[in-house]
């Protein structure tokens, strides 16, 4: 057994591996991060994988789903690579923790207003989980545009050189800007 998983509460938290990035600030300015969470997209399937296993056998949530979620965390990260991974990373940990449940209340209401005759409320978090999904505004705002910004400003600072002519500024095309937003496949 991992004690990281099933450890006392004291030794959990002093093993989290910590996950460090640079963020956009609102002014433009850019400020570091440390997230507490999987270093890599690797290790975070691996832990998704156990979470797959575990919602599965609790009959919380189908294989579908959990596939599908993963999916659009591993399409984000084959879109953007490991540079933006501290982001996909916030992205999913704001998923899980708080806009889940958001889309769990949604979902009742929904129900409640007879729009989603498929909601069992005895078991909300697979339609819950659907509606995170179609929730392209969180994903925009919490993973796109981020990432986008850090792609231009890696691009903006990586100097390109060769012995004949001096270190010139890449830059990146508008059309592959473009292909940086654009969604995840369905």
């Amino acid at each position: 057994a991992d004690f990281g998983v099933f450890g006392n509460a004291d030794y959990v938290s002093s093993r989290k591996p910590r996950v460090r990035g640079m963020q956009p600030n609102p002014d433009g300015a850019w400020s570091p991060v440390e997230l507490t969470g999987p270093p890599t997209h690797s290790v975070w399937q691996d832990c998704w994988a156990v979470f797959r296993v575990l919602v599965g056998m609790m009959r919380i949530l189908t294989t579908s789903i959990t596939d599908e979620y993963s999916g659009r965390i591993r399409f984000y990260y084959d879109l953007y690579g490991p540079g933006c991974w501290h982001v996909i990373l916030l992205a999913d940990i704001k998923a899980r923790s708080r806009y889940w449940e958001r889309s769990r209340r949604q979902a009742i209401r929904l129900h409640r207003l007879g729009k989603l005759p498929e909601f069992d409320p005895e078991n909300p978090w697979e339609t819950s989980m659907r509606l995170l999904l179609a929730n392209e505004a969180f994903w925009n705002e919490n993973v796109n545009m981020p990432c986008v910004l850090v792609a231009a400003r890696a691009a903006a600072q990586t100097k390109v050189g060769n012995d004949s002519a001096a270190p010139s500024t890449t830059s990146t095309s508008p059309a592959s800007v473009t292909t940086l937003v654009s969604a995840p496949p369905p």
